[in-house]
């Protein structure tokens, strides 16, 4: 099992240096409108003659759901899909799920699925599947030096990838993947995107009145952070044509969401947005949702906490990683911490393991070193 992963953790870093795309074969997507909220998948429910679910004996670590769990699991790499809807866009997933023998194990499936790019796929993707989860990295998420349609784009793959998921699995994993029960997760411009697709909603004069006015900004973002966040603003009449008034018109004059009713929780980790949703399109979200950012991010670190704040959401919780910068996705010990948190916090909300909720805990939290409950201040 070491070896296992010591060749996924190569497979990740030289994922991060090439960022590699993959061949397409696709079959053809149900003609729904994705943007919006679709109807239930056939995912079929567990019957009585289904195989229980494997158990897990916690180890008596500090962070024992970083450990693996009672499942083998494999990797499917090349789940292919084009989009008819996106003049023909190719989008493509790496998929990792438990197994037997090589062959999806059927105890306790279907196994909810959790949605995130290739990056968190291979660095996570092994433990969740263990645990039983079905993980679809989606490949070529790339980031860039500013906002672009990217930010459109990338929220409106995780929901085609979910529904193509749905309706038209890889043979192999026919029956394997629990649809209605979806978690999304992401990091950094990840973050983003699992953000996006928790039913925020753009805030169209929010955002251009900010980036046309950045003095009036309360955060002090900096000159750079600024031509960042507001790449998309000196295109705005394009994006807001590629956007499509099926997205862009509401009565409210709030954009409509990127999201679907199956996905129930999200995982922004270091989460950019809030000055495209601001406290409007932040306060309908009404998903679960588990926040992270490091205390020596500075400003944004700020932003961060200010997304969380404004989330109209009751069942939310931010945790703070003490001392560390953006770059902790890195290290090892901000790794477990975040593989734990991970299944704890999914296990709750996706598989209604109540005794999960402890591992991502206020009590928790308060007695673990590295780690605290909501803002942080030294």
């Amino acid at each position: 099992m070491k070896k296992k992963r010591l060749i996924i953790f190569f497979v990740f870093v030289l994922a991060l240096i090439l960022d590699a795309c993959a061949p397409t074969t696709p079959e053809p997507m149900k003609k729904t409108d994705p943007l919006l909220m679709v109807e239930v998948s056939a995912t079929p429910e567990p019957t009585e003659e289904a195989e229980p679910a494997l158990t897990f004996e916690f180890p008596d670590t500090e962070f024992p759901l970083a450990e693996l769990g009672p499942y083998n699991h494999s990797i499917f790499f090349d789940a292919d899909y084009t989009d008819p809807q996106r003049n023909n866009k190719k989008v493509s997933a790496v998929i990792f799920y438990p197994s037997l023998d090589d062959q999806p194990d059927v105890r306790g499936a279907p196994f909810p699925l959790i949605i995130s790019d290739t990056n968190i796929a291979y660095l996570f993707g092994s433990e969740l599947a263990s645990h039983g989860y079905v993980v679809a990295g989606i490949k070529n998420l790339t980031h860039s030096s500013f906002w672009t349609e990217r930010i459109l784009e990338q929220p409106l793959d995780h929901v085609f990838i979910l529904n193509q998921l749905a309706d038209h699995p890889p043979a192999i994993l026919t029956g394997i993947i629990d649809t209605n029960h979806v978690g999304v997760w992401g990091y950094s411009f990840g973050g983003f995107n699992s953000l996006a697709v928790s039913g925020a909603r753009v805030d169209p004069d929010y955002y251009v009145d900010n980036c046309k006015n950045p003095e009036n900004i309360e955060k002090n973002y900096g000159k750079g952070m600024i031509g960042y966040f507001c790449g998309t603003y000196e295109n705005w009449d394009a994006f807001v044509q590629k956007a499509g008034p099926e997205l862009t018109e509401s009565e409210d004059g709030l954009w409509q969401p990127i999201t679907d009713e199956r996905i129930l929780a999200l995982m922004p980790m270091a989460a950019e947005g809030e000055l495209l949703f601001g406290p409007k399109g932040l306060a309908v979200v009404d998903k679960a949702v588990l926040m992270t950012g490091g205390t020596n991010e500075g400003v944004m670190y700020e932003e961060f906490y200010r997304t969380f704040e404004e989330l109209g959401t009751t069942e939310k919780t931010f945790i703070s990683f003490v001392r560390r910068d953006h770059m902790m996705i890195r290290d090892l010990i901000p790794q477990n911490q975040l593989r734990h948190l991970a299944i704890a916090f999914f296990s709750h909300i996706l598989k209604g393991y109540e005794d999960y909720g402890y591992y991502y805990s206020e009590a928790y939290i308060s007695q673990t070193e590295g780690l605290a409950w909501g803002w942080y201040d030294e």
